[in-house]
């Protein structure tokens, strides 16, 4: 649950305060969350008060490439970015990637009219396997040919 995951994310904040890079791994969870409900406020509040020792840290620094990435609909980017994502950000980030996913698809089918191969969407989208890029094909309604 969204709401849950909010709740329990400020409270392990204030407990990792004391843990060395605690709130290095937590700021880059807010930020991910941010972007699963579309809270861009907050995302500018936690991007505003992130101290500059926090906001030079890997985890925080990559969060920022995936916001970068994904607030400028960098596709390419956000998805290389998405499946290097440390600790247990990935799982934060697979909660909205399908959505990610099926914008990143409008706008490829626009881009390379008639056809786009599905290997090459495999790559660009990030799937595990043809087989999982097919699945969301089809959920999408995608023509296969």
């Amino acid at each position: 649950d969204h709401e849950e995951f909010n709740q329990c994310n400020s409270m392990l904040m204030e407990l990792y305060e004391s843990w060395p890079g605690g709130i290095a791994e937590f700021t880059a969870y807010r930020l991910f969350y941010g972007m699963l409900v579309r809270d861009y406020a907050d995302i500018d509040q936690c991007m505003a008060t992130i101290s500059p020792g926090i906001r030079e840290v890997p985890e925080v620094l990559h969060a920022k490439k995936i916001y970068s990435a994904w607030v400028l609909h960098d596709y390419s980017a956000f998805f290389k970015l998405y499946v290097a994502t440390p600790n247990m950000g990935g799982y934060l980030i697979d909660m909205f990637v399908q959505r990610e996913r099926l914008n990143a698809l409008k706008i490829m089918s626009k881009a390379y009219r008639p056809t786009v191969s599905v290997d090459f969407i495999t790559r660009a989208l990030a799937f595990q396997d043809r087989d999982e890029c097919i699945s969301f094909l089809i959920s999408t309604s995608a023509v296969l040919t």
